[in-house]
């Protein structure tokens, strides 16, 4: 079959000729192979970004993603713009801190018009991951220049290397000696001890673990996000809330988290939930008021609850006196008696900065704790020059506490959360691509496991997942709590969850868009004399088709008349935190509304 040709011609009178202009992008190495590097030191490569073109090349972001993101760091990527012919010099430095291959990619976004997305592979291994801690070291120890110690060598703790000693120049201690094995001068290698128990290990510990039973998949709900701001009250007025924590309480779902006023100040909230999807603010929807204020304090927020008898909770949190000047405190909850969930005051700051110079010299804050055989461990972030890392801190009486020697232990990560599922320690941790995980045998030596889930296309998370949380029962993972960032400058965040899929997914959600600003259709409900509701109309936003209320079973044991139309409202006439009908279709008030507290 011959080509048609419509309305070709071999002249033009097309009038002046219009010179369009273009970038052209291109980058140079096209992937970066740093090599073998030793475990916790830092090598660096550079790429250039070259434009090509005639016109401006901007740069919209420059983002490293991929299997294991944090053990790699991007500097250079602030400038947003490439003139024509010019070209922007970025690094990117790798400092492993686990043994084997780590795997990343950088993402370059540019207006380019014929690259618009570069993708640069970037590769390291680290085939050592010995440590030694300064203080087993006696003063006066020479270790030669010459020294190797293979990957798989360990050094026992309590081995002394007295003043002076000299180990002599191109001197080998194999990690495969056996036991015992003297090299040179008396020194003894126990092939089978470790460094500083505790501390990150060598190449041949197991940091990699996965817990039994961990899903295939987690995704983030269809029907987030869950809980939005009231903005109407002042407290909530930025429309701004992340940062949950989520408790069973009398087999109820009871969320602390965070949100900030209209004053810019951050202070810590409580919702409640039977089920998950619906969640009532305390004391009401429209008008929430702060279970922690701030005092003189700029802001508090990232609550981690840890209950430690019955009824009586520590809330350790972020508080920072002035600016993001960030320390963590611990708070306790009050108002008489021990099993208030919507009262805390605060007691004293537990955890602040490092000396100067250090890791986290400028802020600590986020803290992530469990308490664990009569423990308290921490975990944190430390922040120094704008750089955020992962540090860890015990204390016996939760409010002592001491830094491990071995921090940071995770490097460029922030915002994390830790719990055990199984016997593995898994820790969550936010970012602008999604929420990412790691694991660790111990709580010490962690491997990133790369991104857990992704973005879920929907406006609420467009721009990341921030402060996650893991909601963990009975060793088991059952969902991941997070801020949706719903603007690229993470401050209109919602509160969303992603489900494994080893869980049923609840009944219910999806009408967020359609209640009044920050409600529920429990309280939706309310209003119209209802006693309880659900989402009838998933992903609706007309009032007119949203919510379908009917009676939550126990109108005739409540009691209260009009004025009280369900259990919520009962047991908050009693001072209590929230209520449900606990006897459905009940007419005895003895057995009727169960209430928080």
């Amino acid at each position: 079959m011959g080509l048609l040709l419509v309305g070709l011609s071999t002249g033009c009178n097309c009038g002046p000729q219009v010179t369009r202009n273009f970038a052209q992008a291109d980058v140079q190495p096209t992937s970066i192979d740093f090599g073998d590097v030793a475990a916790f030191t830092t090598v660096e490569q550079s790429l250039t970004l070259l434009n090509q073109g005639t016109s401006s090349l901007a740069i919209m972001s420059a983002q490293l993603g991929g299997t294991d993101p944090g053990s790699f760091t991007l500097s250079g990527a602030s400038v947003t713009s490439v003139g024509p012919s010019q070209s922007l010099v970025l690094r990117v430095a790798f400092t492993p801190r686990r043994a084997g291959a780590h795997a990343a990619r950088l993402v370059i976004v540019t207006n380019a018009s014929n690259a618009p997305q570069l993708t640069v592979p970037i590769v390291g291994t680290s085939s050592s991951m010995v440590v030694v801690d300064a203080g087993r070291v006696d003063a006066g120890v020479t270790m030669d220049a010459g020294v190797t110690m293979d990957g798989g060598t360990t050094m026992d703790a309590g081995t002394t290397m007295d003043a002076g000693a000299t180990m002599d120049a191109g001197a080998t201690i194999d990690a495969g000696n056996d036991a015992g094995t003297t090299t040179d001068a008396g020194f003894t290698n126990d092939a089978g001890a470790t460094v500083d128990a505790g501390a990150a290990t060598d190449a041949g510990a197991t940091c990699d673990v996965t817990p039994a039973g961990w899903p295939t998949l987690v995704t983030p709900w269809a029907n987030n996000p869950v809980l939005l701001p009231a903005t109407g009250a002042a407290v909530h007025g930025l429309n701004n809330i992340y940062a949950p924590d989520i408790q069973r309480v009398m087999g109820q779902y009871v969320m602390w988290y965070g949100a900030q006023g209209t004053d810019g100040h951050d202070r810590i909230f409580m919702a409640w939930s039977k089920d998950r999807v619906e969640w009532r603010k305390w004391p009401s929807d429209t008008a929430p008021q702060a279970v922690l204020d701030r005092g003189t304090s700029n802001h508090v927020n990232d609550p981690s609850l840890v209950i430690v008898s019955s009824g009586s909770w520590a809330m350790y949190y972020t508080d920072a006196a002035t600016g993001t000047d960030d320390r963590i405190w611990l708070a306790r909850n009050t108002m008489g008696h021990t099993n208030s969930l919507t009262s805390f005051t605060k007691d004293r700051m537990v955890l602040s900065v490092g000396p100067a110079g250090s890791w986290d010299a400028d802020k600590v804050g986020r803290p992530s704790v469990l308490l664990e055989n009569g423990v308290y461990k921490m975990w944190f972030d430390g922040q120094r020059n704008g750089v955020r890392h992962v540090g860890y801190a015990t204390s016996t009486d939760g409010v002592t506490f001491t830094k491990h020697p071995s921090n940071p232990l995770v490097l460029n990560v922030g915002a994390i959360d830790v719990k055990k599922v199984g016997s593995v320690y898994v820790m969550v941790a936010e970012a602008r691509d999604g929420t990412n995980w790691y694991t660790s045998p111990d709580g010490i030596c962690w491997a990133s496991k790369g991104r857990l889930f992704g973005l879920s296309g929907q406006p609420y998370d467009a721009f990341g997942q921030v402060t996650p949380f893991l909601e963990v029962l009975n060793g088991s993972l059952q969902g991941v709590w997070f801020g949706g960032a719903s603007v690229t400058t993470w401050d209109r965040n919602r509160i969303a969850v992603a489900f494994p899929n080893t869980v049923s997914l609840p009944a219910g959600g999806g009408c967020s868009a359609c209640v009044g600003v920050g409600q529920s259709c429990p309280s939706a409900c309310f209003f119209t004399g209802a006693s309880t509701g659900t989402c009838g109309s998933p992903g609706s936003t007309s009032a007119g088709a949203c919510c379908s209320c009917s009676s939550e079973g126990c109108d005739a044991c409540r009691g209260g008349g009009a004025g009280i139309p369900d259990c919520n409202a009962r047991c908050m006439s009693l001072g209590k935190a929230g209520g449900w009908c606990a006897y459905p279709g009940s007419s005895n008030a003895s057995q009727c509304c169960g209430c928080l507290e």
